[in-house]
């Protein structure tokens, strides 16, 4: 199988949210040891989306986090195709007005991100995001809470050669060394949806849904080749309340701010 891979190397911004900075810790129900986004609704869809064809792996990582959104909210699974995916891809980039001369340059993730506030259109409908904010890759305690709370992870890596052979042998993701095959970036920058995490032997492994499989990654792949990670708040409405985990007046606060 080919394998693309799309995503521009990190940019940092240092207004960008930081998802802790949110999270009302005395409110945060009891995170379960193990949970799974894919397994809420029978047959959730595990879709390649082109990326064997294009780099456009940050927004069919969005559009694996959307069905997710849709049914927590609407209990329906919904169909996005292959060209909504590939129309937002293109137009990020800047549009394109012939198949054969379509941009195909990936994308900045944490600028999609912020396109994402602004909507997207899938099955003839817009969807956006309300904010996001930004993980550390080795920060497990919010990694579990923005998948049980929040619908997963949307993570760019910054893959290894290792990674290939491993993909293609079903095998988990695993450091095996950080220089030669194993070096960050040798193979190059790809973005993921991180829908569950579970306990393997007694530790924490997390599965990334990736070129339409569920892909098994080792907190230390993670940590060593993840060089963003962001959780998704959909939708304000959904967390109003004195009881919420999310601060929803910290977050229009700062979301102002950035207006201004």
């Amino acid at each position: 199988m080919i394998k693309m891979l799309g995503k521009r190397p990190a940019v940092e911004d240092p207004r960008t949210l930081k998802l802790n900075e949110i999270l009302r810790l005395e409110k945060l129900p009891e995170i379960p040891a193990e949970f799974s986004c894919t397994e809420e609704a029978t047959g959730f869809p595990l879709r390649m989306y082109r990326n064997d064809r294009w780099g456009d792996c940050v927004i069919a990582a969005r559009a694996n986090h959307t069905v997710l959104f849709e049914f927590r909210e609407e209990a329906c699974i919904l169909d996005i195709a292959d060209t909504d995916v590939l129309n937002e891809y293109w137009k990020e980039q800047g549009g394109g007005t012939c198949w054969n001369k379509r941009p195909d340059n990936g994308l900045v993730m944490l600028y999609s991100m912020r396109d994402w506030r602004t909507g997207w259109k899938a099955c003839g409908k817009k969807y956006s995001s309300y904010a996001f904010g930004q993980i550390s890759s080795g920060d497990e305690d919010s990694i579990k809470a923005a998948v049980y709370l929040l619908g997963g992870v949307q993570v760019g890596l910054n893959l290894p050669i290792t990674a290939s052979g491993q993909f293609e042998a079903g095998e988990p993701w695993e450091v095996v060394s950080t220089s030669g095959d194993g070096r960050p970036g040798s193979w190059g920058g790809h973005a993921v949806w991180l829908s569950s995490y579970h306990l393997k032997d007694g530790k924490i492994r997390y599965e990334v849904v990736t070129w339409g499989k569920k892909q098994e990654v080792s907190p230390e792949f993670l940590q060593t080749y993840g060089d963003e990670a962001y959780g998704v708040v959909d939708n304000r409405n959904t967390w109003l309340g004195d009881n919420s985990p999310v601060d929803v007046e910290k977050l229009d606060s700062y979301l102002k701010q950035l207006e201004l």
